[in-house]
């Protein structure tokens, strides 16, 4: 098995997760990138919401910062999806709250992923609403 250069620890999750589930979310690359999913032809993106998972990285080999966080949304079907965006993670972790609070999880909830242009930087950011 090659050596991994860089720690990950899940730090946030909807649900409990056992050992297996938390290994397994530190793949990245089992998990397509929101960002190349939402494009021009293709500007919304929904998840039939199972977890959000959040993993904090240390990684010296990175050109950014070293200390980071991938947020992790697995849908109903299993599939991952990855995103760093942390306003992508806030705006999902606020509906979650707000169903949560009123009793409104039991029939799930659909995540619409969209991106919106910065007024800070050059560039993008991903939001979400709830469907």
């Amino acid at each position: 098995m090659a050596e991994r250069n860089y720690t990950a620890d899940v730090t946030s999750s909807l649900k409990e997760l056992s050992a297996r589930q938390r290994i397994a979310v530190k793949d990245f690359s089992s998990a397509e990138k929101l960002n190349e999913l939402i494009t021009a032809e293709n500007p919304h993106f929904r998840i039939d919401v199972d977890n959000i998972v959040k993993v904090t990285v240390h990684n010296e080999q990175s050109k950014g910062n070293t200390d980071y966080d991938v947020v992790i949304i697995i849908d109903k079907d299993g599939n991952k999806y990855r995103t760093g965006s942390a306003t992508a993670y806030t705006s999902a972790l606020e509906i979650y709250r707000e169903l949560e609070a009123a009793n409104e999880l039991d029939g799930g909830f659909v995540l619409d992923f969209y991106k919106v242009k910065s007024n800070n930087f050059d560039g993008d950011f991903i939001k979400c609403n709830l469907v």
